[in-house]
């Protein structure tokens, strides 16, 4: 029974094609049946065969007819444009051009190639192959190839075999050989250099290694910064912020310089040392500088530039001042890893004792 009729809804020309549309919930064979269209020409509506007539019939079913008229009466013929396929055959309706419905649940292109197929759960690309299998949660490329996997929750390389991201229990990232480059279950950050494989971060643990050889740079859990042979600390900041090894602070209470490279000088008083680092102490031989006399002698120091600031602070002498002179230091020359300490008594007697002094070069 037709429920609705709407007439003469002008094309996107302007003119033709002119678009009638009719509600049923008579079955296909009824809508194209001969002379189904009587009725309603009795009552006043014209259809011509410059109309399409756009039919919602039986289970919601949708279709696109064009008017046939002859000697024998009227009749709804499925829309074709062109030598395609019908656009509506029994048990179909129109999804596009060309394109249909089917009573097996399967939305075909203009070329009758199946595009969706509800009862597999597939969508297919133009040539067939499966883009989207929602039965199976994959999803795979233009050739076929599986692209996605939501039930193994992997996405795969170009390949389609090597996973590159796993979000699943093992959610892990991969690079295109299959190698594990980052695994948040294991709190892993990898490299690998030909079949050498180096962790680079462990944020489980709290390590941080470098790409050559793997050892550790960062630690953490520690607090502890190495050299680059992975086992000298260079800087702790859990015990009261020590930066050690070759310049060095800490940090406790206010900023200070750590004692380092401490040396004893041999022979005699002239006799140059080697102490290298940004600070340390000297224990010189015993003096014996006359009244009014210097000594001098070279500190050797790999951290000294001639543009360095040096300091001396004398720490204790073994001489009784006055009764054996009055010592004095200074810094008399400043050079490219090196750099000269003065000894002057200002006594009337002669210097007699050792002298340990520290010093900081900044």
């Amino acid at each position: 029974m037709i429920h609705n009729i709407v007439m003469g809804s002008v094309g996107q020309d302007g003119n033709f094609p002119v678009m009638d549309w009719i509600s049923c919930n008579d079955s296909y064979a009824t809508v194209t049946s001969l002379n189904y269209l009587a009725g309603a020409i009795h009552q006043g509506y014209q259809f011509q065969p410059t109309h399409e007539v756009h039919v919602c019939y039986q289970n919601n079913a949708l279709g696109i007819f064009s008017v046939t008229l002859n000697s024998t009466g009227i009749q709804l013929v499925p829309l074709t444009y062109g030598g395609e396929v019908p656009a509506v055959t029994q048990g179909q309706s129109l999804m596009g051009v060309g394109s249909t419905l089917t009573a097996v649940s399967q939305f075909t292109d203009h070329s009758s190639n199946i595009s969706i197929d509800w009862n597999n759960r597939d969508l297919k690309d133009s040539v067939g192959n499966t883009v989207l299998a929602w039965n199976l949660q994959r999803a795979y490329t233009s050739l076929g190839v599986l692209s996605v996997d939501w039930n193994a929750a992997t996405l795969l390389g170009p390949g389609g075999s090597l996973a590159t991201v796993a979000w699943g229990n093992t959610s892990a990232l991969y690079d295109n050989s299959g190698f594990l480059t980052v695994g948040w279950n294991s709190h892993i950050l990898q490299t690998q250099v030909s079949s050498s494989v180096t962790t680079v971060l462990n944020w489980g643990t709290g390590i941080l290694s470098d790409t050559a050889a793997g050892d550790k740079s960062v630690d953490w859990t520690n607090r502890e910064l190495f050299a680059s042979n992975g086992s000298t600390v260079q800087l702790n900041w859990a015990t009261a912020g020590t930066l050690s090894s070759s310049a060095l602070l800490a940090l406790s209470s206010g900023l200070s310089l750590t004692k380092q490279a401490n040396v004893t000088q041999i022979t005699s008083i002239v006799t140059g040392v080697t102490s290298n680092g940004c600070a340390g102490q000297i224990t010189t031989v015993s003096a014996t500088t006359a009244s009014a006399s210097t000594s001098t002698f070279t500190v050797t120091n790999s951290s000294c530039l001639t543009t360095s600031y040096v300091q001396l602070q004398l720490v204790s002498y073994a001489g009784t001042y006055y009764t054996n002179g009055v010592p004095l230091l200074t810094v008399s020359a400043i050079g490219s890893g090196s750099f000269n300490v003065t000894i002057a008594n200002a006594g009337v007697n002669a210097l007699s004792g050792v002298l340990v002094f520290n010093y900081t070069i900044s």
